[in-house]
């Protein structure tokens, strides 16, 4: 929320290779990476708003 509120775009990646993140940050083997975070400027200066559904829409009971 803050990043947005700076004006920088933030976008989830959970679908990488652990390994070579690992290797490129000089991490160790003992370190498991769930999601990546990458972050930067958009090129036209905005932050696209999201949109979410209602909790409601999207909750079922059982």
């Amino acid at each position: 929320l803050q990043a947005a509120e700076e004006g920088v775009g933030t976008c989830m990646i959970g679908w990488f290779s652990e390994k070579k993140v690992k290797k490129v940050l000089n991490l160790s083997k003992s370190v498991k990476i769930d999601m990546l975070i990458s972050m930067g400027y958009p090129e036209n200066g905005e932050v696209r708003k999201k949109t979410r559904k209602p909790i409601e829409e999207i909750r079922e009971y059982y």
